[in-house]
């Protein structure tokens, strides 16, 4: 089962983490949480659902963008 990368469509602050996945050539799934303009979409929406970068497989889960580049 491949581990399964998530964080917000913004500002790129996921991209080094995908980065250390493709070069290290580790089967993953990204999933990407939306956050669109006013007035549809407000800060809680980032309350209601993940709001750090993770990363999960069968036997870990990763809540910390540090730890995910030295795990």
């Amino acid at each position: 089962m491949p581990a399964i990368f998530g964080y917000w469509n913004v500002r790129g602050l996921g991209h080094y983490i995908r980065f250390i996945l493709e070069y290290t050539g580790e089967d993953y799934v990204e999933k990407i949480y939306g956050f669109g303009p006013a007035p549809e979409y407000s800060k809680s929406h980032w309350r209601r659902k993940k709001n750090r970068i993770y990363r999960t497989d069968s036997r870990t889960k990763i809540h910390s963008a540090l730890k995910m580049a030295w795990k």
